[in-house]
């Protein structure tokens, strides 16, 4: 529950937030309920081989990017809000009041006075400082500035990655285990994941036991990564932020 008025608006942004992660959950699940990725066993040239094989039926739709970049929007939106909330509280100026990020940690005290924190007061002041809100400090809240810049110019694009292969082989009548997990960067269709001599009860056409996650293609800030641990992570992150600056700013009325 939202003790103070001034941040109020940095929570209804978070909330905004998680609607977003919440609908990209949804998509995420349903979309992958079709089953639009399969590994497949296939002949080779060499008939001494078989290959292992992605197939892609389908994409990642191309409104999952306006999805992404709102609920990473709302979220950076709602430190901004979190910064003037406490400024308000200080009974200080709001204008030109954001949250700062620097690129290093020997410019971030430039950035707390640049962005007009600094009228928050000294507490805010020293917890922005552990934050450590610049390249090298917090990744997570870094890359949410990032993004968030990114999709002003281009949208962030979802791509899809091999997260795992279960199964095993039998070979020479025993049962060899070929692997448990694999990560692999981005797929494509026709992608030949391994090839392999020929096993007796791995006819071509079967379909292997494989999961796959919708993750930052590789152009972004947290390349590779799959994307809804991610988000929800962030939603997390700066949700505790909030609520710090809050508890502070209640401190420092009383």
């Amino acid at each position: 529950m939202t003790r103070l008025d001034e941040f109020k608006p940095a929570w209804l942004k978070i909330d905004r937030a998680k609607r977003h992660i919440d609908e990209l959950n949804a998509e995420t699940v349903r979309f992958l309920d079709t089953k639009p990725y399969r590994v497949v066993i296939e002949p080779d040239l060499n008939p001494a081989a078989q290959n292992w094989v992605v197939r892609i039926r389908e994409h990642p739709p191309a409104y999952w990017s306006m999805i992404i970049g709102d609920a990473i929007h709302n979220l950076r939106a709602s430190l901004d809000l979190a910064a003037c909330g406490a400024v308000r509280v200080a009974r200080g100026n709001i204008k030109d009041v954001h949250f700062p990020f620097a690129s290093s940690c020997e410019k971030i005290d430039e950035q707390i006075k640049s962005k007009k924190i600094h009228r928050a007061g000294p507490n805010i002041m020293k917890f922005i400082r552990e934050l450590k809100p610049y390249k090298g400090g917090n990744d997570i809240l870094r890359s949410v500035h990032d993004l968030d810049i990114i999709d002003k110019h281009i949208s962030i694009i979802p791509t899809t990655h091999l997260a795992s292969i279960t199964g095993d082989v039998i070979r020479d009548g025993k049962p060899a285990f070929v692997m448990r997990s694999i990560t692999l960067g981005s797929i494509e269709d026709g992608q030949i994941l391994m090839r392999l001599t020929p096993v007796d009860d791995l006819e071509p056409g079967t379909e292997i036991d494989a999961s796959f996650e919708i993750a930052f293609a590789k152009e972004h800030p947290q390349s590779s990564k799959p994307i809804l641990p991610w988000i929800k992570e962030a939603h997390q992150t700066i949700s505790g932020i909030i609520r710090k600056m809050e508890n502070i700013c209640i401190s420092d009325k009383q």
